[in-house]
């Protein structure tokens, strides 16, 4: 994991408060298949730009990818 990076994102969730936090971390083994739980449905690997688009009508995202981005290239 990256140090020195967490960002957390608060929202409603049918009704009630919901928190994520984001962390970075670096992929080891690229070829090592992706486990997803039964909360996702696909992945997809995407660059900063990429993922802007992706996260669709929900831009809060956005700072916490901008920032993770700063810290990337610190």
């Amino acid at each position: 994991m990256v140090q020195d990076f967490k960002e957390a994102l608060h929202y409603p969730v049918e009704g009630k408060p919901k928190t994520v936090y984001y962390f970075l971390a670096e992929l080891k083994d690229p070829s090592a298949p992706v486990k997803l739980s039964d909360e996702h449905i696909n992945y997809q690997w995407a660059n900063l730009e990429q993922s802007k688009l992706l996260s669709g009508t929900y831009t809060k995202i956005n700072d916490v990818l901008d920032k993770a981005e700063q810290r990337l290239n610190s």
